[in-house]
């Protein structure tokens, strides 16, 4: 006779004392289904999720600085904010990854309904991030999806199967504005697509130059990081790639 189901399994699970847990704040930046070239899905991974949240409300405690903080309206006056809070993913331990779409020479979107586009961003970055040695829980910002989807779940099992095992323990879709973890991921995700886009626009030259609050504080996140630029990259705390067509995959 058959063994019984996994949902019906009754064994204990035995997970090994030096298996570490990780969490990864994931959210993303540019041009999903139309306009634009660039897409970018961003994470930032942490073994001590409060760490950086409390490192985070410490910093807007002491400058007064509520409400949700995107990228995008960067100012010169903000910039000091900005720099605090790349040092505290740097000092905090976290790792970065993201994954690039560049729709010039790959589009995940044309033929595919968004979410299922985004989706198989986000598993192909967590997919490369993740260590055989740790179970990981996702944070995701969450998009919409039709009824009866769950973008999270759908993305734990994508992971999950691609492996052959269990990597993602659970995966959930919050509202950015409820997690300063899924700011700081929309910081890095945007950093990287506005360097992309300078570069690709105006030349690398112009992404070392260019004196506004976001290059510069797009150079200081690289900086911190240890990196010239962000290009692609497997270093040990960052990991950049850029996805290819099918075809061309080595």
């Amino acid at each position: 006779m058959p063994g019984p189901s996994p949902a019906t399994r009754t064994d204990p699970i035995r997970v090994p004392l030096d298996c570490r847990s990780a969490v990864y704040f994931v959210d993303e930046s540019g041009s999903k289904g139309s306009g634009g070239n660039f897409f970018v899905v961003a994470a930032l991974k942490t073994n001590d999720p409060d760490a950086l949240t409390r490192g985070m409300e410490s910093i807007r405690a002491r400058r007064n600085i509520r409400g949700e903080l995107k990228f995008r309206n960067l100012t010169r006056g903000s910039v000091p904010f900005f720099r605090e809070l790349v040092e505290l993913a740097h000092w905090s331990g976290s790792n970065l990854g993201a994954f690039v779409i560049d729709k010039a020479t790959f589009d995940p979107f044309d033929g595919k309904d968004v979410w299922e586009a985004h989706a198989w961003v986000t598993a192909g970055l967590v997919k490369g991030m993740t260590s055989r040695t740790e179970l990981a829980t996702l944070l995701l910002d969450g998009i919409s999806t039709p009824s009866g989807v769950a973008y999270g779940s759908h993305i734990r099992d994508s992971v999950n199967r691609r492996f052959g095992a269990t990597r993602v323990v659970s995966a959930v879709s919050l509202d950015s504005r409820t997690c300063d973890g899924l700011q700081l991921a929309d910081l890095v995700a945007s950093a990287i697509a506005f360097q992309r886009k300078t570069v690709a626009g105006y030349g690398q030259d112009a992404a070392r130059s260019l004196n506004t609050p976001k290059a510069e504080i797009a150079r200081y996140l690289a900086r911190m990081f240890d990196l010239d630029d962000f290009s692609d990259v497997q270093a040990e705390r960052v990991k950049i790639r850029t996805a290819l067509p099918p075809l061309a995959k080595p």
